[in-house]
């Protein structure tokens, strides 16, 4: 699965994944539907339907255009919440939140690092390791506990 819409490049996604054997939903409100079969659109998905979906995605795709703009963080955050592999465009906005092959797989916009890196997540210990790290790195560093917590040392010295 795929969401958001900011700095999103969908086109290279949809273009990797045009007519492979894998099914990739991108939630999105500006993109069309299109008619290849293995990709299906959904616009207008918020809230609940949302987090239904994706507490049923197998993994998270995050493909970012530009490398220098800020972008990607919350569907990073969310998809570390229901601890879901992630595969994400390598840029300078999601450096403080990921660290490669243990709460992600970091990538460049090509077809060869996304099929490497969707055949990684196919393997269940790596399934697992990063489903656990990043949802570990959820629990410690995104939960309003962990804010209460960073706000006491700052309150603290």
């Amino acid at each position: 699965m795929a969401v958001g819409r900011s700095n999103r490049d969908y086109d290279f996604l949809i273009d990797a994944m045009r007519n492979s054997e894998y099914n990739l939903r991108i939630l999105c409100d500006n993109l069309h539907p299109t008619k290849i079969k293995n990709i299906t659109i959904y616009n207008n998905v918020c809230n609940d339907a949302y987090y239904e979906m994706l507490s049923k995605a197998y993994a998270v795709i995050v493909p970012l255009a530009d490398k220098n703009i800020s972008s990607g963080q919350l569907s990073l955050i969310e998809a570390m919440m229901f601890g879901k592999p992630i595969i994400i465009t390598k840029t300078f906005g999601i450096s403080d939140y990921v660290i490669d092959g243990e709460n992600c797989i970091l990538i460049e916009n090509n077809k060869e690092d996304l099929a490497k890196s969707i055949e990684k997540i196919l393997d269940s210990s790596v399934y697992d390791k990063l489903s656990e790290n990043g949802r570990d790195m959820f629990l410690q560093n995104y939960t309003v506990a962990a804010m209460a917590k960073s706000v006491s040392k700052i309150s603290m010295r």
